[in-house]
């Protein structure tokens, strides 16, 4: 599997600006530019609508369904070396376990196709962690950026909350799943990380007026960066296995989401459980300070036969109970 800060370096494309492709409505009108001037740059699904050079998906449940696509419409595969599961961050399984469950995967990893990275949520030291605070769109960015490209344009990276109708059949499934709001909150963050990568951004197609084409240079909507990732471990319904024909990717799925919320269920009681030992051990103690008192008293019992023992055997006993034997007699038999 190839890492991203080697292949960034090593990569050879051609001499073409960049073209990111989104799922948004201005990817519709792709037909009115010709697309084969640019070097292409996929996100999610779009791999299963053109040919690309550079496929990026961030769930692993996205690859597994484009994964025919993938073979055939990508040169290269960028993933998370821990992908995410349906929507929720990855914990258990990386790429390289995924691509042995996964066949296209597998192949394209053998093909010397599948280029890995890490990927995370919050701003890190490391300067190869690609980080997307709200969509994978920053990823594009981030990873373009890194391989020194200057001049990135873009398709269907639009604002709003609606898909272009090429994806329409998604729109129930996927449609801002990870909990934002809008596409709107990604272009304050794109304007950001376009001035940190020190490249220009154009879009192809104004998303707020899809009848008209941007002028190069023309800046992005202002939107202003805000919101955080909404969906949370507390919106997880567990899933089950009654759904038919379950592919066993889906399974393990199904099983890293039931571990999440065994272990968010194990956290909700940890603080029960803190309380019950303390108190346990405040018990033991008391039972150990009893048994310390029961063993001395035991102590003085067995001193104080012993001491009985030793005078009942001393001649001085004997001899005062010969000389008091006989007044013991003598009283009986004065009562009777």
């Amino acid at each position: 599997m190839l890492e991203l800060k080697d292949w960034a370096k090593e990569s050879r494309f051609a001499r073409k600006p960049w073209l990111v492709l989104g799922k948004g409505p201005t990817f519709s009108r792709r037909q009115e530019f010709d697309l084969d001037s640019y070097n292409k740059f996929s996100l999610n699904h779009v791999v299963r609508e053109v040919k690309v050079d550079l496929a990026h998906i961030v769930d692993i449940d996205v690859a597994e369904s484009c994964a025919t696509s993938l073979l055939k419409n990508c040169q290269y595969l960028l993933m998370p070396r821990v992908p995410n599961v349906r929507h929720f961050p990855g914990e258990y399984l990386t790429l390289a376990d995924w691509s042995k469950l996964i066949p296209e995967l597998a192949q394209m990893d053998l093909q010397g196709r599948l280029v890995t990275y890490d990927f995370a949520h919050l701003d890190s030291d490391d300067p190869w962690t690609i980080v997307a605070r709200y969509f994978s769109s920053e990823v594009a960015l981030g990873v373009l950026g890194r391989m020194g490209v200057d001049k990135v344009f873009t398709l269907g990276i639009d604002g709003g909350t609606a898909y272009s109708q090429s994806f329409a059949d998604l729109t129930k499934e996927t449609l801002l799943a990870n909990g934002q709001p809008s596409f709107d909150l990604q272009f304050g963050r794109l304007r950001e990380l376009a001035q940190q990568l020190q490249l220009e951004l154009t879009p192809l197609v104004s998303s707020s007026s899809s009848s008209s084409q941007v002028a190069p240079g023309k800046a992005l909507p202002d939107t202003t960066v805000c919101g955080t990732r909404a969906q949370t471990q507390a919106d997880y319904r567990p899933l089950t296995l009654s759904h038919l024909a379950v592919s066993v990717p889906d399974k393990l799925q199904m099983m890293e989401q039931e571990i999440r919320q065994l272990r968010t269920n194990f956290y909700a009681v940890s603080d029960d459980l803190q309380a019950t030992t303390k108190e346990l051990g405040i018990i033991t103690d008391r039972l150990g300070w009893a048994r310390d008192e029961i063993a001395e008293y035991q102590a003085r019992v067995l001193d104080l036969e012993k001491s009985m023992h030793t005078i009942v055997q001393s001649k001085t006993w004997k001899l005062g109970r010969v000389f008091t034997k006989p007044v013991e007699v003598l009283t009986k038999k004065s009562k009777q």
